[in-house]
């Protein structure tokens, strides 16, 4: 075989794995927004449904947008809020009864929410510079 087959066999293959990556990545990214509870149980992360709707919603869209990136941010906040307010009342609920076991570990889970929201909030802020933002009306 001489170097220009070879050549050319190394590019098919290339071809076709990086094809057949896309096609996986489009078949991921529908099964995110279309049935993310199975696949939450499936992955062995139940509970995780709307996170996985995000990443579902970002795999079908522009690399570069910035602004949609804000707006997936936005989203993911809400839902981190939401998930610190259940933790802060469980935790004070499992303070109110002395059951300091239950609320160590509601404290580390609340933990890693707040750490959750620190993080989108550090992305949130990057994105901000190169985010193309609507003209005010005046």
């Amino acid at each position: 075989m001489n170097q220009a087959s070879k050549a050319l066999a190394g590019r098919s293959s290339t071809h076709r794995l990086s094809r057949g990556l896309g096609m996986f990545g489009i078949g991921l990214g529908l099964a995110e927004l279309l049935v993310p509870g199975a696949l939450a149980r499936w992955l062995g992360v139940p509970g995780s449904e709307q996170a996985l709707q995000l990443y579902g919603l970002r795999e079908g869209r522009e690399k570069d947008d910035a602004s949609a990136d804000l707006a997936l941010i936005s989203t993911a906040q809400r839902v981190e809020n939401y998930e610190i307010a259940g933790y802060t009342i469980a935790k004070n609920l499992a303070q109110q009864i002395h059951n300091m076991q239950i609320m160590q570990l509601l404290t580390e889970s609340l933990g890693e929410e707040q750490n959750a929201d620190q993080l989108l909030d550090q992305a949130a802020a990057s994105l901000m510079s190169v985010a193309k933002m609507p003209v005010s009306i005046a």
